[in-house]
């Protein structure tokens, strides 16, 4: 609705854009983005290649204190995303009464499969774009090791990566995380023994780790021929684009301009966007979300029952793309 009300702002005060502003909605972002493929594959068609790309990022403003830079506060715009797949194990059996569980039942086998591939998870790692977004933040970096170790970023970048996976908030930037979520089979009662059961795995794929070769991970870690392993679903990780693309100084400078002080850094986002979908058609890609509500704002009201926002941080958001606009297309 912001990004509605910003072109039909500058509109309205006689504005007429040097290059073509294309507004791109697909319905169903949270699902499959069956509207953003169909939409990037009618520009591809028609020969539409857009400068860059504006999409949703995260929605706050972070402390530096995680990042080795207390004190300072840090907003980012992320230059990739992390990819997505969901592995079902499926572990077979007969069922019968819990009296004789000769061999172990199918949830046990399930369980021991889904604990083996919790236990093997991929080596942290720092991806270029964390790089970049290491060396955008060094100079404000004063807590040690980070302030020792950013001095020469692509040096000791293992270590980096080693550290950030210590720490709550820096964990999924530098992780292919595993996160067993979905069990579903087991008996609903105590004394008799499951069938089939299966366990839905989601992965999170760093930039660079792709579909197969978590499913090769998972079949390794889990080690046992009677447990399945299937791909349900998979997006690929965004392409990792850089901080020298148009567009990102010039949102760098509109957020500057109405939150002064702000460092703004390169990051990804460690969920997923409909961004992915046009990276044939677009050069760079921002993912940055211009409303900024307050920690206590959001908390109450985003992703929740009655999902709202304040009216000052829509307008808030509203102004943002307007200066955005002004720099990248008037």
């Amino acid at each position: 609705m912001a990004e509605l009300e910003a072109v039909e702002h500058l509109l309205a005060r006689g504005e007429r854009p040097r290059r073509g502003v294309i507004l791109a909605f697909g319905e169903d972002e949270e699902v499959d983005s069956h509207g953003a493929t169909a939409l990037a594959t009618l520009l591809a068609e028609r020969g539409v290649r857009a400068a860059f790309l504006l999409d949703e990022g995260t929605t706050t403003m972070a402390d530096g204190a995680a990042w080795g830079a207390p004190g300072c506060v840090i907003s980012d715009v992320c230059l990739s995303q992390k990819g997505y797949a969901n592995v079902r194990l499926t572990a077979r059996g007969q069922g019968g009464h819990s009296s004789n569980p000769f061999g172990g039942t199918s949830l046990e086998r399930l369980c021991r499969a889904v604990a083996r591939l919790c236990d093997t998870k991929p080596a942290p790692q720092l991806t270029d774009v964390m790089r970049q977004a290491f060396k955008a933040l060094a100079p404000a970096i004063t807590a040690e090791p980070l302030s020792s170790l950013c001095a020469d970023v692509d040096a000791n970048a293992g270590d980096i990566a080693s550290l950030c996976a210590s720490r709550r908030e820096l964990f999924p930037f530098v992780c292919t995380t595993v996160a067993p979520n979905v069990l579903e089979g087991s008996s609903t009662t105590a004394n008799v023994m499951p069938a089939d059961v299966s366990c839905t795995v989601n992965f999170r794929l760093l930039p660079g780790v792709t579909a197969e070769g978590v499913v090769r991970l998972a079949r390794e870690a889990v080690g046992d021929p009677e447990v399945e392993v299937e791909l349900l679903h998979a997006t690929p990780a965004g392409r990792q684009d850089s901080p020298e693309g148009m567009g990102y100084a010039e949102l760098r400078e509109a957020i500057g301009h109405f939150h002064p002080g702000v460092v703004v850094v390169p990051s990804m986002v460690c969920g997923g966007t409909d961004s992915v979908r046009y990276e044939g058609v677009c050069g760079s890609i921002l993912r940055f979300c211009p409303a900024r509500p307050a920690p206590c704002e959001e908390a109450r009201g985003v992703h929740g029952v009655n999902e709202r926002i304040s009216r000052r941080t829509f307008r808030q958001s509203i102004r943002l793309l307007v200066r955005l606009l002004e720099k990248t297309v008037l």
